[in-house]
């Protein structure tokens, strides 16, 4: 096995699902239409860009799906995943086949993007992840809250931080405004903080999104005296989400980093 296929299977087992995009951007080569070839290579899908292509020894290891365009002209995504037989080898546990999510795919690719940015964030920082549950897989739930994730950041020191994370492709505030306002009573009572033994301060409240509404949506929030737990961005219309650490905004619009770095004067917990 190559180095380039080893870094494609490492990648699947992490985030569960990554287009071509998503690859290139981790790293595992540094050439996209490359990427294509060794992913179609290692599927066994025929492909113009790979008409030399080998045939898998065994099971394919891993599986894409194509869905949808995001814009007149714009091609089309195809979704890899890792097939059972690539669960086996890389021993994580999937499903025999993924249940479709055509209707979802988009806020599935951005929901992965905050993963790879947050993980990669870590990384560069001398940080870890502990850990990073999404809606899709894992399916994190306080109560009757579902965020769309919960991850947790530890630094050298032993000091964590726990986020709970929204993403909106809504094109209205309504829903969104809704969903974030339910948080208020769960974050009255620590019961996020409770639900995942969090005891190294207030859970940071994440609203992404990918639509020009965040600022309509902030006016419409009525969020008292927890507004300080909550973290607003726009998403780029294409490709990742940037800097995790930086470029958020407060409910009132004000510019802010999540929290302090290591070695910063102010407090661990910006919250």
């Amino acid at each position: 096995m190559t180095p380039t296929e080893s870094a494609i299977l490492e990648a699947l087992a992490t985030y569960r699902f990554l287009t071509t995009e998503q690859f290139l951007r981790l790293g595992v080569a540094k050439n996209a239409r490359y990427i294509q070839q060794v992913l179609s290579d290692m599927s066994g899908l025929k492909s113009k860009e790979n008409s030399r292509q080998r045939v898998p020894d065994g099971p394919a290891l891993i599986h894409g799906i194509e869905y949808g365009r995001e814009g007149t002209g714009a091609r089309i995504h195809r979704y890899w995943h890792l097939t059972a037989a690539g669960g086996d080898y890389m021993s994580v546990t999937v499903p025999a086949e993924p249940a479709d999510f055509k209707a979802t795919h988009l806020h599935r690719r951005r929901v992965i993007d905050l993963h790879i940015a947050a993980r990669e964030w870590a990384h560069q920082h001398d940080q870890r992840m502990e850990f990073f549950l999404a809606d899709f897989w894992e399916k994190p739930k306080i109560q009757r809250l579902q965020p769309d994730a919960v991850f947790r950041l530890v630094e050298p020191s032993g000091n964590a931080r726990l986020f709970a994370a929204e993403v909106y492709c809504d094109d209205g505030a309504g829903r969104p405004t809704r969903k974030l306002e339910r948080y208020i009573p769960y974050l009255d009572t620590d019961a996020i903080e409770k639900k995942f033994n969090h005891t190294h301060g207030a859970v940071f409240v994440l609203a992404l999104f990918t639509e020009a509404i965040e600022a309509l949506v902030r006016t419409q929030l009525r969020l008292g005296e927890f507004a300080k737990f909550f973290y607003f961005r726009t998403l780029p219309r294409t490709g990742g989400m940037g800097d995790f650490h930086e470029g958020w905004r407060h409910v009132d619009g004000t510019p802010v980093a999540l929290f302090p770095l290591p070695g910063s004067r102010r407090a661990t917990n910006a919250a």
